[in-house]
């Protein structure tokens, strides 16, 4: 199959008309980016689809991404802060199930104490009791 059976299967897939194609297919050569620059933007865009992301939440991303470019972040420097902020939320997700193992832990020692002060109060009327029939043989 050549490229362009292939991108009409492709395009037809999704219903996407002749009109829209051509129209896509301008604006694709005439942004001036090289095959490498949409290599990227289409690696970008799977990122996305692979996390369930919505075109408003997306173009939520990219309006926050534009405004940061605005104030002369790089995008190494965007790189650092979201790896920066991926160490965080492993951190901080880290540090909730540990303090879920905590609780769970509290709970259960609760629990055993409990059943500590239980058993021991068992004991204590066993002993009674034993030493009541102690003394009833005793007297004997």
């Amino acid at each position: 199959m050549n490229i362009g059976e292939y991108l009409k299967n492709k395009f037809s897939e999704y219903k996407i008309d002749e009109s829209n194609i051509r129209d896509f297919a301008d604006a694709i050569f005439s942004s001036g980016l090289d095959i490498k620059n949409w290599e990227e933007i289409g690696s970008a865009l799977k990122a996305i689809r692979n996390r369930n992301m919505s075109v408003d939440q997306f173009l939520k991303v990219s309006k926050y991404f534009e405004e940061l470019m605005e104030h002369q972040f790089t995008l190494t420097t965007v790189k650092e802060l979201n790896e920066y902020l991926n160490e965080r939320y492993e951190y901080v997700s880290e540090k909730i199930s540990y303090l879920k193992g905590i609780i769970e832990l509290k709970k259960e020692y609760k629990a055993l104490e409990n059943k500590i002060r239980s058993m021991n109060s068992e004991l204590r009327s066993l002993e009674l009791q034993i030493a009541r029939e102690k003394y009833r043989y005793d007297r004997l």
